[in-house]
């Protein structure tokens, strides 16, 4: 049964919302409402909103869409991804027919306005702008409502309690911002979420027993809010469909339950990393068959390493102490992961050097030097008097002193450039710089051969993606979504058979999605959504990722038939989006067959027939 099924356009193409071309233009409280939306608005510079005056219906408005029963109410704003400044006028409070406002991506400030009398809303995006102020009248009548998301803003204050009356939503969104104190306990009645993201906050307490509520919940990320404490409460094993479960950089505490593996069968992402868990890492991990990433490292764990032979050999368990570098003279071999003694899992996975052992030890001053904005003095103890590996969101090597491992800042509101300095960084496995405000092209960054994750999304960044991807051969996670980039995807991005996430959406790439996609076996999410000019068909090759839990293609050119066999090719698929693009033919009976699907999206294309 789905959950999330967005309206289908079947049988003539019908939908409850079409663009007005031949409504009258006289002065509704909708056009009012929306001329005083966009009188808040100081900054355009792309001309998005030019079609915004007299002499065009306002139903034809840029971003505007109409009910075709109630002709001059305005049912979708969607401007997202526009460049636009300003604030968000209370006038937005009027729309009471709104079922989607989307205003993602853009430079919005200032507090969040009254929302509370529009009681059809079904999907709220505002992700990723710079709202201020707390969570108010937002939430106040949202029984409609089934997606709220307003992540990679500056909001304070506490999770409202009346998110409850959210009785309908399936994905709440709300990380990266600065909510302070609990998770309201009261979140165990929205018991139709699918999807929980409250990470990289300042929440504090622990983990309520009413999150076990949620027996739909396939994501639940609490990672990076530092303070979170107290154990994994037992009702989270109630969990069995649970696919992502990431509580990293928290205070968490205590023994893992032992049958952890048994009772989350489901999962593919497991990371527990920078906390403060100890005991023995349960056996039952290893009755996991599709566990993709596993982090322990920077924890008090005791005793060994289970048997773990049944997953990917990838997988970012940890280095262990005593285990032989293969740099060493000795000729003995490294001891499987299975095999090697645990004395702490607080080091994390590293690999053998190679190269010249006199290269010197990179510090990423030059970076610092191209940033032009830091409004939140993030980088304020990046200075000669600090070592660097102490520096904010950097952290080194353990065996290889000075050396930088992982470069983390992410959603600090910086403005530059990327300085092709970062290429020099060779020892890099994770760059992350996501939610900032970089311009400019990549650098080039084909040095950086053991690179792991690639965190760039949100941003401002031009230009193409780099041709020479095959160079990251250990990467697993691409995500430079939200950005500005152009041209084609690279065809040899099938030669990064490590990759597990692939979010490419919401840029201007063009061309054809590359059969080589479908080189990707352990691929578990991909994303190419709104970029609004991809064409050609779906690959047949995409059906060899069998694993694949999300596919999003929608916002785009493509067009063709689906495979009549979708549904049997890709049975892990939870979420499946096509809409608001040119497939036609009829919709494939075999998407009967995915038992676990919870969100379809098909609308807005050319579906022929009946619905299956």
């Amino acid at each position: 049964m789905l959950v999330l099924l967005s309206l289908l356009l079947i049988a003539h193409g019908a939908s409850s919302s079409i663009r007005c071309s031949a409504i009258p233009n006289y002065e509704s409280t909708d056009m009012i409402s929306l001329l005083d939306f966009k009188r808040a608005i100081t900054k355009d510079t792309r001309r998005a909103l030019r079609s915004w005056n007299a002499s065009i219906p306002y139903c034809q408005w840029e971003g505007v869409m109409c009910s075709l029963r109630h002709l001059t109410r305005v049912t979708e704003l969607n401007i997202s991804d526009l460049g636009l400044a300003g604030t968000l006028s209370p006038s937005l409070g009027n729309l009471t027919f709104l079922k989607i406002l989307d205003l993602s991506n853009n430079n919005f400030t200032g507090e969040l306005p009254p929302l509370n009398r529009l009681h059809r809303l079904q999907l709220l995006l505002l992700r990723n702008n710079s709202l201020q102020g707390m969570i108010r009248d937002t939430l106040a009548n949202c029984s409609n409502l089934e997606l709220l998301d307003l992540s990679s803003n500056l909001l304070v204050g506490e999770i409202p309690l009346a998110l409850a009356n959210c009785s309908n939503l399936e994905w709440l969104d709300l990380s990266s911002n600065l909510l302070v104190g609990e998770i309201p306990r009261n979140i165990g009645f929205l018991s139709n979420l699918l999807f929980v993201y409250l990470g990289h906050n300042h929440l504090t307490g622990s983990i309520p027993d009413e999150i076990g509520l949620l027996r739909n919940l396939l994501d639940l990320f609490l990672a990076g809010n530092g303070r979170l404490s107290g154990g994994i409460p037992p009702s989270v094993l109630n969990l069995s469909s649970l696919v992502v479960l990431d509580l990293g950089n928290n205070m968490l505490e205590g023994a893992l339950p032992s049958n952890i593996g048994d009772m989350l069968p489901n999962l593919k992402w497991l990371e527990l990393d920078y906390n403060k868990f100890e005991g023995h890492i349960p056996a039952s991990l290893g009755n996991i068959p599709g566990l993709r990433r596993l982090g322990l490292s920077f924890n008090n764990f005791i005793g060994q390493l289970p048997y773990l032979e049944c997953l990917r050999a990838s997988l970012l368990v940890a280095r262990l102490p005593g285990a032989r570098d293969p740099s060493s003279s000795s000729s003995s071999p490294v001891p499987k992961a299975a095999d090697r003694r645990l004395i702490d899992l607080r080091l994390p996975l590293e690999p053998a050097v190679t190269g010249d052992s006199h290269e010197r030890l990179d510090k990423p001053t030059d970076f610092r030097r191209a940033i032009t904005e830091d409004p939140t003095q993030a980088l304020r103890s990046w200075n000669a008097s600090i070592p660097h590996c102490q520096w904010e969101g950097v952290n080194c090597s353990r065996t290889h002193p000075g050396r930088v491992t992982v470069l983390d800042i992410g959603g600090k509101g910086l403005a530059g450039t990327l300085s092709p300095s970062l290429g020099n960084l060779t020892f890099l496995k994770r760059l992350d710089l996501h939610n900032n405000n970089f311009t400019g092209e990549l650098p080039p960054l084909n040095r950086l051969h053991r690179l792991q994750e690639l965190w760039l999304q949100n941003n401002s960044l031009q230009g193409m993606i780099p041709d020479n991807l095959a160079n990251w051969s250990n990467l697993e996670v691409l995500a430079l979504s939200s950005n500005l980039l152009v041209g084609e995807i690279p065809r040899n991005i099938g030669f990064l058979s490590n990759l597990f996430l692939v979010d490419l959406g919401d840029n201007h790439l063009t061309g054809s999605i590359p059969d080589e996609i479908g080189l990707l076996r352990n691929l578990l999410d991909l994303f190419l959504d709104g970029n609004g000019r991809l064409s050609g068909g779906i690959p047949p090759s995409v059906l060899n990722l069998s694993s694949l839990v999300v596919l999003d293609l929608g916002n785009n050119m493509l067009e063709g038939a689906l495979p009549s066999n979708i549904g049997d090719m890709l049975p892990n698929l939870k979420w499946l989006e096509l809409d608001y693009n040119k497939f036609e033919g009829h919709i494939p009976a075999s998407l009967g067959n995915i038992s676990g699907l919870r969100t379809l999206g098909l609308s807005f294309n050319n579906f022929i027939g009946q619905l299956p």
